[in-house]
């Protein structure tokens, strides 16, 4: 059984739930202790808390402590008597429970009543949460049982208001209508669960409870009025009678949901695993078919595949420092590459820079136009700058093997353990003309020296005689003509 109150034996207060406050912490501010469901952190908690009159903000009374709490009101009820609840007038911040017309009738939210300016239309008297434009405000206006329009209530003239006598059918009650018009105020948790089941409640389901089997209830979140004092939370509201209960006050394991809702609608999409957490059995089937994200092939080989989806894309973002995306190959029990390509096929292009060279030994097999800084793999010591497109072929077969194709030279590595254990390089034609006489240049240049030695040895007897007489000539000319002269005498 829940405690009714609360007692500090340092103080000798007794503190009870709707009783009005101060803390020494916030002086300007009253607060109004309450006891029942309330949202921490995202998550339905039922125990004492205490709400600020001023903007609504909720403490844990834990937090906060008991003795540090100092009753608002002059009359103070001796222990263990209930005091009479502090009206609202008696706070700083008054809330208005009730309006009253100009001839005295009061009006309370839920009443039914006719303004003269508007013929055969009812309306209902609320207080909560509504939308003007684009405006959203708080306060009593008047709600259309026949099309849902608002009027402020404080835009009319309310001595031509009425309370009408006739009840209002409650197959018309606005506030079954899933589309109706009443703005709540922010909350962290869209709905709440039945305790112990695997069933969410949101604002608008209909229920009922199985000890009031009779009628039907409809929930809701936003403020409301219980026993003359208005709060803010879950409460439910019977359908044929407009009665407010609040959660607090209720089991919720003896409540049934009566609204049915198909698959892939926006707020009932399946069990709750946890219903202390905003998660369930059919939130993570779909989380398991979404895109994500990794940064290595080592974070995506890291994947429980067991639980993969047949067809789950991922994209990894460094791949030897290129994106590359892939999907989950079910039946093969394998990733396939996935080429979203420009749309016009070919040889996809990756480009490396200074700072983030391409690694050509971590590209996924395949074909590749290379442009930029590139290396072999991360040991070896060579970094290459293409300004034109290199061509490499990476091929996985237990090592890595690859061959890359450039303007001059083909090259084939193999790498084991990120290092290069074989480099063999070809030349290509354009090498070897640039570099390497062919056949027809050697040929050629051979003819034409044969053509040069026949020409020699034709015109060589020619040549040699030319070639005594001068030596001859030079010999003699050199002899003095006496000493001829005495050869021959």
């Amino acid at each position: 059984m829940a405690k009714k109150s609360l007692h500090c034996e340092e103080t000798g207060t007794t503190i009870y739930a709707n009783d009005v406050v101060s803390i020494p912490n916030y002086l300007d501010t009253k607060w109004v202790v309450k006891n029942g469901w309330h949202t921490v952190n995202g998550k339905n908690i039922n125990g004492w808390y205490l709400l600020s009159v001023k903007d609504k903000t909720t403490l844990e009374l834990d937090d906060v402590g008991v003795e540090n709490l100092t009753k608002v009101s002059a009359n103070v009820t001796p222990s263990g008597e209930r005091p009479t609840p502090v009206t609202i007038e008696e706070v700083e911040d008054p809330i208005n429970f009730q309006m009253s017309l100009p001839d005295g009738t009061t009006l309370n939210e839920g009443d039914v009543v006719e303004i003269s300016d508007y013929s055969n239309v009812q309306w209902i008297v609320k207080n909560d949460w509504y939308k003007l434009g684009t405006a959203q405000i708080h306060g009593w206006f008047f709600l259309s049982i026949d099309d849902k329009t608002i009027l402020p209530a404080d835009q009319i003239d309310l001595a031509k208001v009425t309370k009408a006598v006739q009840l209002v059918n409650p197959d018309y009650r606005p506030s079954i209508k899933e589309d109706r018009q009443k703005i709540k105020a922010p909350e962290d948790n869209p709905y709440i669960v039945i305790p112990g089941t695997n069933i969410r409640l949101y604002d608008g389901d209909v229920i009922k409870i199985s000890n009031k089997p009779r009628t039907k209830w409809i929930v809701h979140m936003g403020w409301y009025i219980y026993q003359n004092v208005q709060n803010f939370g879950w409460y439910i509201e019977c359908i044929k009678n407009g009665e407010i209960l609040p959660i607090s006050v209720i089991d919720l394991t003896l409540c049934t949901l009566v609204t049915v809702k198909t698959q892939g609608s926006e707020v009932y999409d399946g069990k709750v695993v946890n219903y202390t957490r905003p998660f369930t059995l059919e939130d993570a089937k779909v989380l398991n078919r979404t895109f994500i994200t990794l940064e290595t092939i080592a974070q995506r080989d890291n994947l429980d595949k067991k639980k993969l989806t047949n067809g789950r894309m991922v994209r990894v973002n460094d791949v030897g420092g290129v994106v590359v995306y892939y999907a989950w190959n079910q039946a093969e029990d394998k990733w396939d590459k996935v080429d979203f390509g420009s749309g016009s096929g070919g040889i996809p292009e990756i480009i490396g820079t200074t700072e983030h060279p391409i690694t050509l030994s971590e590209l996924e097999p395949g074909l590749y136009r290379v442009l930029g800084t590139y290396k072999i793999s991360p040991e070896y010591p060579t970094i290459t700058f293409a300004t034109i497109d290199h061509i490499v072929f990476v091929n996985d077969g237990g090592n890595v093997q690859i061959k890359v194709i450039t303007d001059s030279t083909i090259t084939d590595y193999v790498v084991v353990d990120d290092d290069v254990t074989f480099s063999n390089e070809y030349a290509t034609y354009k090498y070897l003309a640039d570099n390497y006489a062919t056949i027809q240049y050697v040929d050629g240049k051979i003819a034409a020296i044969e053509a040069e030695i026949s020409e020699i040895i034709s015109e060589f007897p020619d040549m040699v005689k030319e070639i005594v007489y001068e030596v001859l000539g030079d010999a003699l000319n050199g002899i003095d003509e006496e000493y001829i002269d005495n050869l021959f005498n």
